[in-house]
């Protein structure tokens, strides 16, 4: 009997000394490269799939007041006091896109660094 409860115990203690230590991983994030993003290929995506979307700031429905189709009148809107605290939506601006969710945050920093490098084509 006493040679069961001891082989029980040490069964017990492997066991529980090789789960004990495991350190879990942390998730592999992707990073956010902001150097040399250009319009056409990063911030074109961003626009056209947030913004100049049906009844938004599109060629054909004008009626948000400008388009960002294109390399030309999005590097115009960007230059707008607002636009960019718009996609932050800071406090005190309309927040964009209106009526969905903040960009992902990659997606703004990359868009104030084009900005920032002076609309890159």
């Amino acid at each position: 009997m006493n040679l069961k409860y001891f082989l029980f115990l040490a069964i017990l203690t492997i066991g529980m000394m090789a789960c004990g230590d495991d350190e879990e991983e942390e998730p592999m994030v992707a990073e956010c490269v902001t150097d040399g993003v250009t319009y056409t290929n990063d911030i074109a995506a961003i626009l056209n799939t947030n913004c100049a979307t049906t009844t938004c700031h599109n060629d054909t429905d004008l009626a948000n007041g400008f388009s960002v189709e294109g390399f030309m009148k999005a590097s115009a809107a960007a230059q707008f006091d607002n636009f960019l605290p718009s996609i932050n939506q800071d406090s005190g601006f309309s927040p964009m896109p209106r009526g969905r969710d903040k960009l992902d945050q990659c997606d703004i920093d990359k868009i104030s660094a084009w900005i920032d490098a002076g609309f890159p084509e």
